[in-house]
C-alpha cells in the first residue's frame, strides 16, 4: 500500500506511515487548492483489485485535511497488478497535488447610484473582506462609484498602476442599460474578458485579466447567497490559476456560412443553459415548468425558440425584456413596502409570447447536447496545453 500512496501523492500531499484497516490516507501537507487528475484516477480505479477514493478536484483544503484513501481490495493481490497501478500513477504524476495559496492585497470597487448617493447602505465590503481573510488575504482599499463607465474605467486603471494583486468589482453585471460595470472594465484596457458562467448563483460573473492581474466582477447574487461562483473562483485565483478554456467552432466545412456560425453561437449558449438546468432544479428542489426569457437576447424570437427546443421547456418571452431587471427591482421594493405581494407580481409581469418546444427537433438536439459536453471534456487538456 505504501507503493500505491507514494505513486499517487504529489507536491503538497503526504500519507500515513502505516495502513489503517487495510488502507492508507493521503493528507494535505499545507493549506491550498487540491488538484486531482480525474481521468488518470478513473483509469487507476478500473484496474482490478485496487482503488482510490477522493474528495472533489479544486477544493480548498487545510493542512491535515484528508484528501483520499487507497487500498488493495482483497487481502492479497498479484505483484503484476500492483506494478500496473503504480506504473499508471507514476506516468500521470501527480494524480494528487495541493497548490499553496498566495496571500494577496485586493482592492474593491462597489458600483451603484443608490449606494454612491447614500440612499442604501453597502453590504458587499464586509462580505468580500471576510472571504479574502479566510485565505490569508486582505482588502487594501474600497471605492464606491456611481454607474458611470468612465469613472469605473479610470479607477480600474489606477488600481492596475498601483500594482494591485486582485481587483474586485460588485454590481452592474446585468445586461440592463444602466449596468455599465463590465463596460467600464473593458474600457480599462484589459487583455481578455470572460463574461457569463454556467453556475448558479453567479451566471453573470465576469473574470478579466490585464497581464497576470485578475479583475473579478461579482453580480448581485453575492449579497444574498452565502456561496456563489465567487467562492469557486477565488481559491483558484489565489492558487495562481488562470482559465484555459477558449471558444471554438467544430465541424466546419467549405459549405459553412456566417448564418451557420451565428446559429451555432446561439445554440451553444442554449446548451450551456441546459447544462445549468439540473443543478438549478436541485437548488430549487423542484422541476422547472417553463423559462422566463429576459434581457437583450430575449428580443430575438429565433433565440427564444432555440432555447425552447434545446431545453425542452416552454419559453415565456417577457414583454419589454431589456428593462426586466429594473421592473423586477421596483416590484420587489413595492412588495417590501406592502403595496403588493409576491403572488401579485407574477400577474403583473406581462408575457409577450410563449414558445413551445418543437418535438421534431428533440432527437437531434439531444444528440448535439451529448456531443457538446463531450467536446468540452476532450478539448480541456488541449486548451490547457495551449494556454496553460
Amino acid at each position: 500500500m505504501i507503493e500505491l500512496a507514494d505513486a499517487l501523492a504529489g507536491p503538497g500531499v503526504t500519507f500515513e506511515a502505516r495502513p489503517r484497516e487495510g488502507k492508507i490516507q493521503l493528507i494535505a501537507a499545507y493549506d491550498g487548492l487540491l488538484k486531482v487528475q480525474v481521468d488518470p484516477l478513473t483509469d487507476f480505479n478500473l484496474i482490478s483489485d485496487v482503488m482510490c477514493a477522493s474528495i472533489h478536484n479544486n477544493m480548498p483544503v487545510k493542512k491535515g485535511h484528508r484528501l483520499a484513501g487507497t487500498r488493495a481490495i482483497p487481502l492479497v493481490i498479484e505483484r503484476n497488478i500492483l506494478d500496473q497501478a503504480v506504473s499508471l500513477a507514476t506516468a500521470s504524476f501527480p494524480i494528487f497535488a495541493v497548490k499553496a495559496f498566495n496571500p494577496v492585497s485586493a482592492r474593491l470597487i462597489i458600483t451603484g447610484n443608490e449606494i454612491y448617493e447614500g440612499l442604501i447602505e453597502d453590504r458587499f465590503e464586509a462580505i468580500i473582506a471576510r472571504k479574502l481573510a479566510a485565505y490569508g488575504s486582505t482588502l487594501a482599499e474600497t471605492v464606491i462609484l456611481p454607474d458611470d463607465q468612465d469613472q469605473i474605467s479610470s479607477t480600474v486603471q489606477r488600481f492596475f498602476e498601483m500594482g494591485t494583486d486582485l481587483i474586485i468589482t460588485t454590481g452592474g453585471m446585468s445586461v440592463d442599460p444602466d449596468d455599465v460595470t463590465r463596460l467600464g472594465i473593458r474600457g480599462a484596457g484589459v487583455d481578455q474578458v470572460h463574461y457569463g458562467a454556467a453556475v448558479l448563483p453567479g451566471a453573470m460573473f465576469l473574470l478579466a485579466y490585464k497581464g497576470d492581474t485578475p479583475i473579478v466582477g461579482i453580480p448581485a447574487c453575492g449579497l444574498y447567497h452565502p456561496t456563489t461562483i465567487f467562492d469557486l473562483i477565488l481559491p483558484r485565483l489565489l492558487a495562481g490559476e488562470q482559465p484555459n478554456a477558449r471558444a471554438g467552432f467544430m465541424n466546419i466545412s467549405l459549405r459553412t456560412t456566417r448564418a451557420h456560425l451565428s446559429r451555432a453561437i446561439m445554440e451553444g449558449l442554449a446548451f450551456n443553459n441546459r447544462w445549468t438546468r439540473e443543478p438549478a432544479e436541485k437548488l430549487m428542489g423542484r422541476k422547472m415548468e417553463n423559462i422566463r426569457f429576459s434581457g437583450v437576447g430575449a428580443l430575438s424570437d429565433l433565440w427564444a425558440q432555440i432555447h425552447a427546443d434545446v431545453l425542452g421547456l416552454p419559453v415565456h418571452q417577457v414583454e419589454d425584456p431589456v428593462n426586466a431587471t429594473v421592473r423586477g427591482t421596483a416590484l420587489l421594493v413595492l412588495e417590501t413596502l406592502g403595496y403588493c405581494s409576491l403572488e401579485d407580481i407574477s400577474g403583473i409581469v406581462k408575457i409577450k409570447k410563449v414558445f413551445e418546444p418543437d418535438g421534431s427537433k428533440q432527437e437531434i438536439y439531444d444528440k448535439m447536447y451529448t456531443q457538446y459536453r463531450e467536446l468540452f471534456k476532450r478539448n480541456k487538456p488541449v486548451f490547457t496545453a495551449l494556454n496553460g
